[in-house]
């Protein structure tokens, strides 16, 4: 499976999966982040950043972290595994705005069963230092597919090394 192809948009993406960096938190996590650039599309005719669009960055951002870190699980989702997205929430703390650069943070907590937790923070950066604006979460659920009923599945060894490099606890992990 070509991942650029099926995405649509593989240049930007392909880009933006090249610009992350990571660092080490205190807790510990090690966090990857992302830059992104506000455009109008994004925008209401005011000028600021729908509130939807935030969720949308989650799994946009959600498949950047795949693509880098756990290509070969990415690539054989579709068929009969898959990663499913299943809770997702945002608190809004500051406006985003046309033109403004955000950076959206992704850690991953734990690991537990078939469930992972991503935790995204959006910071807009400004010329003084970072405003955080924004934080959501998801819950990813690991998921083996027949037909059209979704039952649950293990994580394969790929997912969970790389969460670990990124500090999850991953002890009570569902493993393949």
């Amino acid at each position: 499976m070509n991942l650029a192809a099926t995405t649509g948009n593989g240049a930007r993406e392909a880009q933006a999966a090249r610009s992350y960096g990571l660092r080490t938190r205190p807790d510990g996590l090690v966090e990857l982040e992302f830059s992104h650039t506000v455009t109008m599309g994004e925008t209401s005719s005011v000028g600021f950043v729908y509130f939807s669009k935030l969720i949308d960055w989650q799994g946009q951002y959600r498949e950047l972290f795949g693509i880098e870190r756990i290509r070969n699980y990415m690539e054989t989702l579709g068929g009969d595994t898959t990663m499913v997205t299943h809770s997702c929430s945002c608190q809004y703390f500051n406006e985003i705005w046309f033109a403004d650069r955000v950076l959206v943070r992704i850690t991953v907590p734990w690991v537990r069963m078939q469930f992972a937790q991503g935790v995204f923070e959006y910071y807009r950066a400004t010329e003084t230092g970072e405003v955080l604006a924004a934080k959501g979460e998801q819950v990813w659920m690991s998921a083996r597919r027949q037909g059209n009923v979704f039952s649950p599945g293990p994580w394969p060894q790929e997912f969970l090394d790389a969460t670990r490099e990124l500090g999850a606890d991953t002890s009570r992990a569902l493993v393949a």
